[in-house]
């Protein structure tokens, strides 16, 4: 999976010439790796079908997992996604940052997260 994941595009081949060539690559797509490459294994491993709230293993036998990430947006944040929510109201902005079913979030594929 690993190997499919980070596999470089391809290059001229000529020292100097390839690595400029990459790097501008690199910049104008905004990464070395193929995003297109990286949604199709996760696809495969997470499964094209199966949805962020949708009942997992973890759910089933109680397992709580969270599973810290950050934004590198203009405006930076953190999030934590786990697979369960608390009962109650949350004070204050911590209630809009919460993906509930009823929104409609639910139906987001897992291999989108």
């Amino acid at each position: 999976m690993m190997q499919r994941s980070f596999k470089r595009r391809s290059s001229l081949n000529i020292p100097l010439l390839s690595r400029a060539f990459e790097l501008t690559t690199a910049y104008l797509a905004d990464g070395l790796y193929s995003a297109e490459t990286l949604e199709a294994v996760l696809k495969d491993a997470l499964g094209a079908d199966k949805h962020i709230l949708d009942l997992s293993h973890a759910t089933a036998t109680g397992t709580k997992v969270g599973l810290p990430v950050a934004t590198v947006s203009k405006h930076p944040s953190y999030r934590v996604f786990t697979n369960y929510n608390a009962v109650g109201k949350r004070a204050g902005d911590q209630e809009k940052n919460i993906i509930k079913p009823k929104d409609g979030a639910g139906s987001v594929p897992l291999w989108q997260m």
